[in-house]
């Protein structure tokens, strides 16, 4: 399917999820995956709202994320301290997934920050962040 915000969405039947690459307003590009079981062949207006959302205010995000694992920080570094603007550099989303009712999830790879694991967190259809979790 083609979209002109999304670009080209394939489905993967190996996995049973809709997913294709986009554009973020800082030049980097992500997976993405859309909610459903079967292809999906256009996308809800909340999906598109909360792109949008994503797509312009990622940086933004990025901060909150990057501020809200300053402790886990401290704990997995025997006490060091980071500022956020610098571990939010280190953080480089890969992955979006996209729920149809709006919201989803963002997981960011974190480099040798948390010895290889994932930070992923969830966001609601307003663009409201949860708590970041590690994953891997």
């Amino acid at each position: 399917m083609a979209d002109e915000l999304f670009g080209n969405i394939m489905w993967d039947d190996g996995r049973r999820l809709s997913s294709g690459i986009m554009t973020l307003a800082t030049g980097e590009t992500v997976r993405f995956t859309l909610d459903g079981y079967g292809p999906v062949e256009s996308v809800t207006e909340a999906a598109r709202n909360t792109i949008n959302f994503i797509v312009a205010n990622e940086p933004l995000v990025r901060h909150k994320i990057a501020v809200s694992l300053l402790g886990l920080y401290r704990e997995w570094n025997d006490g060091k301290t980071i500022p956020p603007e610098e571990l939010g550099r280190k953080l480089n989303l890969k992955e979006i997934a996209f729920l149809d009712e709006g919201g989803g999830e963002l997981c960011y790879t974190a480099g040798d920050l948390f010895t290889g694991h994932w930070v992923c967190v969830q966001f609601d259809a307003s663009g409201e962040i949860g708590e970041p979790e590690l994953e891997g």
